[in-house]
């Protein structure tokens, strides 16, 4: 009897052990996408398909995700309407921003890491009344300006997606909150997009210059969206496992108490 209390209590700590684990480790992913088509760009390398492509017209989808919470972000500030998180090189961080841009155009997907930076920002000032506006906003950006004395050559890198929408009319957010599903039409207010491609290779000592990636495009945005946070899949892994280990115990547990009725 003694042996088997000793195991239920064993079970139970690693069962608490477990449950904590999954409270502390609750890093999660946001996605943030905006659609709409392309008011004016153009693809001088063929980024989104032939070189020399007008993009004016074509439709887009920016998507950003957003790891939170994350080593990788440097600052994180909420109070009652805002929350805004970013990060990367530029800010100090050795690691990369929490914010990633992936740019579709034809569909051809070109994406951008966001280690130079990265922000996801919302602003609920109006469904606070303490305010006149509601904005969401992303932002990521890779930026290299690399020269390499040993081959006398320089690598330079300069990939940035922005996009944002502000109305003083629309309450479209929820609250400040990253954890929330949003579908929001855009058919007013300040929506602002905008990418831009710019990757090259300079060889000083043959005089080659090679354009790896060149194009821009500015982005009327038609519709945006936010997808809930999911636990990552370590995650929900630890979930089962901790409600599985519940679940032996408290038969173990009972049929303890089954088998106490029969002696008694």
């Amino acid at each position: 009897m003694r042996m088997m209390r000793t195991s239920l209590l064993a079970v139970a700590s690693i069962a608490a052990i477990m449950m904590a684990s999954v409270s502390t480790a609750s890093a999660a992913t946001y996605v943030f996408t905006y659609s709409g088509t392309v008011s004016s760009g153009y693809d001088y390398t063929g980024d989104f398909g032939a070189a020399g492509g007008d993009l004016t017209g074509k439709d887009f989808k920016a998507v950003y995700t957003l790891t939170y919470p994350s080593a990788n972000v440097v600052s994180d500030f909420q109070d009652f309407a805002q929350h805004q998180v970013y990060g990367g090189s530029a800010y100090g961080s050795a690691t990369s921003s929490p914010v990633s841009a992936a740019i579709t155009v034809n569909g051809v997907t070109q994406t951008i890491a966001g280690g130079y930076t990265g922000q996801a920002y919302l602003a609920n000032y109006l469904g606070n009344n303490n305010g006149n506006f509601d904005l969401i906003q992303n932002d990521a950006v890779d930026y290299v300006d690399n020269y390499d004395q040993a081959t006398d050559s320089k690598i330079f890198i300069y990939n940035v997606a922005q996009n944002s929408y502000k109305s003083y009319l629309t309450n479209f957010l929820g609250s400040n909150s990253f954890d929330q599903n949003l579908d929001i039409p855009v058919n007013e207010g300040e929506p602002f997009g905008y990418f831009r491609l710019n990757q090259s290779i300079t060889d000083y000592t043959s005089g080659i210059f090679f354009q790896h990636h060149d194009s821009f495009a500015y982005m009327n945005t038609d519709h945006i969206s936010l997808s809930s946070a999911l636990p990552e899949p370590n995650i929900w892994s630890l979930m089962i496992i901790g409600l599985g280990v519940v679940g032996m115990a408290m038969r173990a547990k009972r049929r303890r108490g089954i088998v106490g009725v029969g002696y008694a």
